[in-house]
């Protein structure tokens, strides 16, 4: 998956209550121009996930810069494989 926040990672698999590892830096925002220019600019907010019958893949369903709809794909074994090599302890906001 490309660049919301890694808080994200961590809502999804343990809620936000029980957040054990949360990333060091962002992993979804706005890259492509249909993100960064439309009647809100650089901005991507997700509006539905949901896992295909593989039991890995995802697909992210967003908004890009208040204009258009889109779908990210990423893997959840990819997503957690990264969380436990970069993740940090806690739920807190990002730096």
């Amino acid at each position: 998956m490309r660049s919301t926040g890694s808080v994200w990672l961590c809502s999804i698999w343990r809620g936000p209550e029980q957040c054990k590892l949360r990333g060091p830096s962002w992993i979804f925002g706005p890259e492509e121009p249909y993100e960064r220019f439309g009647d809100v600019g650089n901005v991507v907010f997700p509006c539905s996930l949901t896992v295909r019958e593989d039991g890995d893949t995802i697909y992210l369903y967003y908004g890009g810069a208040d204009t258009c709809l889109a779908v990210a794909l990423g893997s959840i074994r990819e997503l957690l494989n990264w969380l436990h090599e970069h993740g940090v302890p806690g739920g807190g906001p990002l730096d």
